[in-house]
């Protein structure tokens, strides 16, 4: 028997047309997809190669202009070359494309970039990029026009020099010690003899203001600045400091000095820091002396009230006995901030030394004629203060790799001569002094006085540095310290040795017999034959006594604590800014 036919199922023949209906447009779907997906990776990788054109953008005009540049140049134009050598077709000179300069700040966790202020002192660079493509190549007649991509970058590049003008580490020399001794002893009220070595151990001892705070265990800068503290805190907090920056020798000489300290002394920190306000973390990493931290902060401990330095502790030939009388009629200041002035003209970062005031008098001896009197010279010291400020640092790159600072400094007039004054504290300017007693037949019947004013101050001028700078060497070198103006040692022996040429003596006659001149001749020679090798020899011993309170005759010593946080070709990119 034959099998019967098979028939097909009349549902089954409609779902087979229904799909061969569908197959050609899901070809035609699959082949729209793609090709939007073909696009998306196009416009993706035009956005990314457009982010990579700003971000080189912002840091090839970060080099040109800013903080680390001694002559800013034009950030646009820079801008410009770099996008254009990296493919760039565009302008970004025009709208809606940007070029700004300003600073990036940052509050509760958000970094916010601000437009505006100077070229020579803004810290960040912001371009805003733009570019049109069509927003497909393959659909064009579906999805005409065109998008725009766009790409922001925000570069940073901070520099933060920390300086001091003095000598105190400086040019310290182990014949500085007993200088330092009285000067540290009277201003700290109490009594101070440190070794050579434990001098030369301050000088030679360096930390960053962030082992400062967190010895002070404070979390910002303008913490720091308050602090208010008595001067075995002083003492104490310079102990740990120094100690975090690795030097636990130094920390203990400093350590033993707080029994010393007289009762009373309280100083606030910011006295004897000066910060430029606005200051970043990225200050932190600036460098201060032990040293120049001891003797800034003795002299702003004790404030304008005067001490006497009794002995002076000297040993000159010819000098019976030495006393002095000192006062710090406005105390130095260590300081570290920006290169450059403000929008308000004024330089950022200053730094001082002291204004100090000094009188000095010798017992000589008995002169030789007229009744053999005692001779007492007095001498004065006023010194007004030096101010150094950092005028521009020009940091290294691939074609040049050495940092270089300048540092605009201004020399105080410091005058040195023969003479006293009436009144140590409140007198304007010292007067004649007397000098000896003159007698006949056991009466005083003259006197001579002496009145001499010499004025030092040398032309201020730009100081340039080369590096290597700390932190890229462990410690200051010489290089980056320089003298403006003639170095005291040299100085004070020109000054002394043109001291007595310069000085009116007379004889005042005080009544009785009256002096002949030959008796009034015979007097002024014995007595300049007294004085001249004794003001010879006085140079070292003033020397001495200068480098200890940090002053110098017609100059002053620059130093270069330390350069950062810039380092060689670093920048910064800031991603995720609020505007």
């Amino acid at each position: 028997m034959s099998a019967a036919p098979l028939r097909a199922d009349p549902r089954r023949r409609r779902e087979i047309g229904a799909i061969g209906f569908a197959t050609p447009g899901v070809i035609l779907l699959a082949i729209f997809v793609g090709a939007l997906a073909v696009d998306v990776g196009r416009l993706a990788w035009n956005k990314r190669e457009l982010q990579e054109v700003a971000d080189l953008a912002a840091i090839d005009a970060m080099r040109a202009f800013g903080q680390c540049r001694e002559v800013s140049g034009d950030p646009v134009a820079a801008a410009q070359a770099s996008a254009v050598r990296n493919g760039y077709d565009g302008n970004l000179a025009a709208a809606p494309n940007q070029v700004e300069i300003g600073n990036v700040s940052t509050v509760n966790g958000v970094r916010t970039f601000t437009a505006g202020g100077a070229a020579a002192t803004d810290t960040a660079l912001r371009v805003f990029a733009t570019r049109r493509v069509p927003f497909t190549l393959i659909a064009s007649a579906l999805l005409p026009g065109n998008a725009t991509l766009q790409a922001e970058a925000v570069a940073k590049r901070e520099a933060v020099g920390s300086l001091s003008a003095g000598s105190f580490a400086a040019r310290f020399d182990s014949s500085d010690s007993w200088a330092f001794d009285k000067t540290l002893g009277a201003l700290l009220g109490g009594n101070v003899s440190l070794s050579a070595v434990s001098y030369q151990g301050l000088a030679d001892a360096n930390f960053s203001v962030a082992n400062l705070m967190a010895a002070a265990n404070v979390g910002t800068l303008d913490e720091l600045l308050a602090l208010q503290m008595t001067g075995p805190e002083y003492l104490t907090l310079l102990a740990d400091a120094v100690s975090d920056g690795g030097s636990s020798s130094a920390a203990a000489t400093l350590t033993s000095l707080v029994g010393s300290l007289g009762a009373g002394l309280t100083l606030t920190l910011g006295d004897v820091i000066d910060v430029e306000s606005g200051m970043s973390a990225d200050a932190f990493d600036a460098q201060l002396n032990a040293l120049d931290m001891l003797s800034v902060g003795a002299q702003v401990a004790r404030g304008d009230a005067a001490v006497v330095l009794n002995p002076l502790g000297v040993t000159i030939p010819g000098v019976a006995s030495a006393t002095a009388q000192l006062r710090v009629v406005q105390a130095p200041r260590l300081a570290f901030g920006h290169p450059g002035r403000n929008s308000a003209g004024e330089w950022n970062t200053t730094v001082r030394t002291g204004q100090v005031r000094m009188a000095i008098t010798l017992a000589l001896g008995n002169l030789s004629v007229l009744g053999a009197q005692p001779v007492s010279l007095r001498l004065f010291v006023e010194a007004a203060q030096t101010e150094a400020h950092l005028a521009s640092i020009d940091c290294a790159d691939a074609l040049d790799p050495v940092h270089r600072v300048v540092i605009d400094a201004e020399p105080g007039l410091v005058r040195l001569g023969i003479g006293e004054y009436p009144n140590f504290n409140t007198s304007p300017d010292p007067v004649a002094t007397n000098l000896v007693n003159l007698k006949l037949l056991g009466i005083t019947v003259a006197k001579i006085t002496g009145f001499s004013d010499i004025p030092f101050q040398s032309p201020g001028q730009d100081l340039r540095f080369d590096g290597p700078f700390v932190p890229q060497i462990d410690e200051p070198s010489d290089d980056n310290t320089q003298t403006i103006g003639t170095p005291v040692g040299s100085a004070l022996s020109n000054a002394l040795s043109t001291l007595l040429g310069s000085t009116q003596l007379q004889v005042v006659a005080l009544g009785g017999p009256l002096l002949t001149v030959s008796q009034k001749n015979s007097a002024l020679t014995a007595l300049t034959s007294k004085l001249s090798p004794v003001l010879a020899a006085l140079d070292d011993p003033l020397a001495n006594l200068f480098h200890a309170l940090g002053i110098s005759v017609g100059g002053a010593d620059i130093t270069v604590l330390s350069l950062g946080p810039v380092k060689d070709g670093e920048l910064q990119l800031q991603p995720q800014l609020a505007r």
